[in-house]
């Protein structure tokens, strides 16, 4: 973050053809309150373009010498986060030390320092002092040639509770005992409960390169009030020392993820970090994940069955999952990727009248109409389809109705979902031959969303590509909510009537 003595944070929560009766959850307008299109509308990529806003547009990484990225003096706090942790906490995360890499066994690089945090309601100002902890992770390599064992610098973790809301705070990180602080940082606590207008940022696979710092630059330029990452915050395709350099390499663990930014999964009664809800103003937003077990059994299936029945829609009317591999994409990357879960775990999503679905994965931008079963159908919810922040692996720039690029049918799925779900939709063919119709709008560019809650029925979602001045709407539309409609109860499925 920029500037002398004071910077503000963004708090990130790791947050329509013919049917038959009118029985519409979400409808789609204009912003001036006009019909939506229901024609399918796809934006090519122009592959003649070799300008800077052109494919390869930012995907190499920052260089080391890239002032950004220059290491603070030895024992003083870098890499600040605020994680938004409910309506009254958050949670500040830094680091200090330097990691380690190597082939042999690792010592965490010598670091006393304490965890500690200043805060006030005004600049310089501070009339509270937090304490918290540290820890530190291992990657062990996985037997790749040239792969390295890693130990991350110390992590430092200070939760804040009791938080006003809608409260500007200011705030440094550090050590209590050496004095050794950060400057001066600020943040703003969402209103409390159903209050409005709210405005969210969404993000998703960013990584660290040129592109992706230029959707930073737009995503503050936007003034969101929270941030949203729909997953793949970093990306270590250049780096070798967990093995990620490799294709072959699937196995899947998380212990940078849940040392650097912890959720708050056991505050909506969950046992695993994997699945987790917040309420973040008049939105109920539940994040679960794409890579562990999600049948009916499923302690993550479970979970959500029991999160999603249990929601008060008079206090959250909003209800949002996210997850990182789409369900609904009309690209060839990843084409059916997620359908095994799609069709476990769809119906749930339907019946609890969930309005909007958050993903990422897919390094380029979609949003459907209202959806269900692959059919059009307004009590469905809206997918958006948000990979498209910028990272090293470039855009998803084909889609699967293009001749040619329909990809082969899998007999195997990937290792973290081995079944195969493939289902021939589309006249009996694994891929269309035009845009899917429950696809309204596509186009393979790097950008950012920004989706701004007006009252309990009506939101503005709004994206922006990176290449476009930052006023510059790509694709708007205003999501209508008519619930009774669809037979979903105000209360939520625990309270619904017999």
């Amino acid at each position: 973050m920029s500037g002398a003595g004071k910077a503000s944070a963004l708090l990130c929560a790791f947050v329509l053809l013919p049917f038959a009766a009118a029985r519409t959850m979400i409808e789609l307008t204009t912003v001036d309150g006009g019909p939506v299109s229901m024609i399918p509308e796809t934006v090519q990529y122009n592959w003649s373009d070799t300008s800077p806003s052109g494919i390869l547009r930012g995907s190499p990484d920052l260089p080391a010498s890239d002032p950004r990225l220059q290491p603070a003096l030895q024992g003083y706090p870098e890499q600040v986060s605020v994680t938004y942790y409910g309506p009254t906490s958050v949670r500040f995360g830094w680091v200090t030390g330097q990691s380690q890499t190597g082939y042999g066994f690792l010592e965490g690089y010598p670091d006393s320092s304490t965890s500690n945090v200043q805060l006030g309601l005004a600049p310089s100002a501070y009339t509270v002092v937090l304490g918290g902890t540290s820890t530190r992770y291992d990657y062990i390599h996985y037997g790749f040639k040239g792969a390295m064992n890693y130990t991350s610098p110390k992590l430092h973790s200070v939760v804040a509770e009791d938080l006003r809301p809608n409260t500007t705070y200011f705030y440094r990180v550090g050590d209590l005992k050496t004095q050794y602080w950060s400057k001066e940082f600020s943040f703003t606590t969402p209103p409390a409960g159903p209050s409005y207008p709210l405005r969210m940022g969404l993000i998703g696979d960013v990584g660290q390169t040129y592109n992706s710092s230029d959707t930073f630059h737009h995503l503050a330029a936007s003034k969101p009030q929270v941030a949203l990452i729909m997953g793949d915050l970093t990306y270590a395709d250049n780096y070798e020392s967990n093995g990620t350099l490799y294709p072959s390499n699937f196995n899947i663990s998380y212990p940078g993820e849940n040392a650097r930014y912890p959720p708050n999964h056991e505050a909506s009664g969950s046992d695993d970090k994997l699945w987790y809800s917040v309420n973040v103003g008049p939105a109920h937003i539940a994040f679960i994940t794409s890579y562990a077990d999600y049948d009916r059994e499923s302690p993550q299936y479970q979970w959500l069955a029991a999160d999603l029945a249990s929601v008060n829609r008079t206090e959250t009317p909003w209800l949002i999952v996210t997850f990182h591999a789409p369900w609904y994409t009309s690209y060839s990357a990843h084409w059916q990727e997620a359908n095994c879960q799609r069709l476990a775990m769809e119906p749930l999503l339907y019946e609890n009248g969930v309005d909007l679905v958050f993903n990422g994965h897919v390094h380029a931008y979609e949003r459907t109409f209202p959806v269900y079963n692959n059919t059009l159908d307004e009590c469905g919810p809206v997918h958006l389809t948000l990979g498209d922040g910028g990272n090293i692996e470039d855009l998803a720039a084909t889609f699967v109705d293009y001749p040619g690029y329909c990809p082969s049918v899998p007999q195997r799925g990937p290792t973290y979902q081995p079944d195969v779900c493939n289902q021939l939709l589309y006249d009996g063919e694994y891929c269309p031959t035009s845009q899917p119709e429950w696809s309204a709008f596509r186009e393979p560019s790097f950008g950012h969303s920004m989706l701004e809650f007006l009252d309990d029925t009506h939101a503005r979602f709004a994206w922006y590509r990176n290449q476009d001045a930052d006023t510059s709407v790509a694709d708007e539309v205003i999501l209508v909510r008519n619930p009774e409609n669809c037979g979903i109860p105000v209360e939520g499925l625990n309270n619904k009537a017999d």
